[in-house]
């Protein structure tokens, strides 16, 4: 069962990490596999999407980027206060685990009755790691599987980290501005998933 893991996942999901001890390899899975899986020297971490609720709250709210990010990434503070709830959107916990490392904010817009991804955030301690295109492909997966058509988003220009992850899942631009971002659409009818369901 290992060797078939490794092959399937290793691709894409392979992810190392320098406190593991020589040999050792951490291959992060899609969040199909809701428990971790532990064999030999293979760990396969699940990635799962959770609603926000008053157990991990105060853990989504302490997320936070790298001060570099700060002024093009709404906090999880702000996301959390009313203003994208006020709106129609959903919060969503992202963990690897049992660990809560990032933090979406989606719904449909009471406003003009697209579908938003409002606000998106992977902690600093756990950026780089593929923690953010694999909570995107499970969100996609999920509101296509909900019917929704597309999904919306707003980008800063500056952000060229972020852009080059939405672009790489399927992101092109409308033309739109939001205020001094861009806005960006994803066709879900025609988007397919970076790792098949099994």
């Amino acid at each position: 069962m290992a060797r078939r893991l490794e092959k399937e996942y290793s691709g894409q999901y392979c992810l190392e990490r320098d406190s593991l001890r020589q040999g050792e390899k951490i291959i992060s899975a899609p969040a199909d596999l809701e428990i971790i899986f532990n064999l030999g020297c293979y760990l396969i971490m699940a990635v799962l999407l959770k609603p926000v609720t008053g157990e991990n709250y105060y853990a989504c709210a302490a997320l936070s980027t790298d001060e570099s990010q700060k002024h093009m990434v709404p906090s999880a503070g702000f996301a959390l206060s009313g203003f994208a709830p006020l709106h129609g959107m959903t919060p969503t916990a992202v963990y690897s685990g049992d660990t809560v490392v990032g933090l979406m904010m989606h719904g449909r817009d009471k406003r003009d009755g697209r579908y938003w991804l409002s606000a998106f955030l992977i902690d600093k301690k756990h950026q780089r790691r593929g923690y953010g295109k694999k909570a995107l492909d499970l969100l996609i997966r999920g509101l296509k599987d909900k019917g929704v058509e597309a999904l919306y988003l707003s980008c800063t220009p500056d952000n060229a980290s972020a852009w080059r992850l939405y672009k790489s899942l399927g992101f092109v631009r409308t033309g739109e501005r939001a205020n001094s971002d861009f806005v960006a659409k994803l066709d879900l009818t025609s988007h397919t998933a970076l790792v098949p369901v099994h």
